[in-house]
């Protein structure tokens, strides 16, 4: 999802062994495990932070980040079912870091 402040905010769900990673603008920014809570809410516990998302009927969530898009919601479509990687360095990840805060 691209917000409304210009960044592009990813959750790529890895089933075989129910982790996540999520990424701002390509930067992996928190990574961990998540576990199916029921009604399709699912808890994910994360490096950097954690939170709990709830799929709608249509296979999408909508999310929280009082940093990024003035605190709106953000709504996160279902875009594959492979999960997604980016595997480049980059040297300000802190920075992006401090977006979840």
């Amino acid at each position: 999802c691209t917000t409304t402040d210009g960044y592009h905010v990813q959750l790529s769900f890895d089933k075989k062994n129910n982790s996540f990673v999520e990424y701002i603008d390509n930067r992996e920014v928190n990574k961990g495990t998540y576990e199916h809570k029921g009604n399709h809410t699912y808890e994910l516990t994360g490096d950097t932070q954690s939170f709990e998302i709830t799929l709608n009927d249509k296979n999408y969530f909508e999310m929280r980040m009082k940093k990024i898009n003035n605190g709106e919601s953000i709504k996160m479509d279902h875009i594959a079912n492979t999960p997604t990687y980016f595997k480049t360095d980059f040297n300000d990840i802190e920075e992006y870091k401090k977006l979840l805060n």
